[in-house]
């Protein structure tokens, strides 16, 4: 909870981290060589990361700056955008066999096109109330993300609205909807 504190006294600086740190993770992807953006490879990489040193050595301002003048390059996008890239990858996933080794290479050029150097494990579905149900490929990465936002969002939800039983035990409901092709 610390952490999130001291985020929240700067953020814009933290969200000029972030950005810089998506469009490192991101910097293979088809959609910004659709648009003519090529990054170093060292381009808002993690301070720990050994292609990061450049970057760490950026004034925060600058680097800010420079997130931000890529970012606006990219025209907004929807489903629509991707969802030929979505549907090859799952074709490629689908016929990926232990006996074909082609067959894995190009599971991982379909997805890398998606998501850059990210493995892609799984697809998850959208619940579909806004047009039809629409796949968005998962790496370990937006998992752990994922997890700890939710973590970081139960945490705070505890604090604001606490819910506990005549036990002392808190009341927590989660919702997951059944998706494409679940029994």
């Amino acid at each position: 909870m610390e952490r999130f504190t001291a985020v929240c006294e700067e953020p814009a600086r933290h969200q000029a981290a972030v950005l810089r740190h998506l469009l490192h993770l991101h910097r293979a992807t088809t959609h910004l060589r659709r648009h003519g953006i090529q990054l170093p490879a060292d381009f808002g990489a993690p301070e720990g990361d050994a292609q990061g040193a450049g970057a760490a050595a950026e004034d925060a301002g600058v680097a800010a700056d420079a997130a931000l003048r890529l970012l606006r390059q990219l025209p907004l996008t929807t489903y629509g955008d991707y969802a030929a890239l979505i549907d090859k990858a799952v074709e490629a996933g689908r016929a990926v066999s232990e006996a074909d080794p082609e067959s894995q290479r190009r599971w991982e050029a379909a997805t890398a096109a998606l998501t850059g150097a990210q493995p892609v494990y799984a697809f998850w579905c959208s619940s579909g109330t806004t047009g039809g149900q629409k796949r968005l490929p998962a790496s370990m990465h937006s998992v752990t993300a994922n997890i700890k936002a939710f973590g970081l969002t139960s945490e705070c939800n505890a604090l604001a609205f606490p819910l506990t039983t005549s036990s002392g035990k808190d009341v927590r409901f989660s919702y997951a909807r059944e998706v494409e092709g679940a029994a």
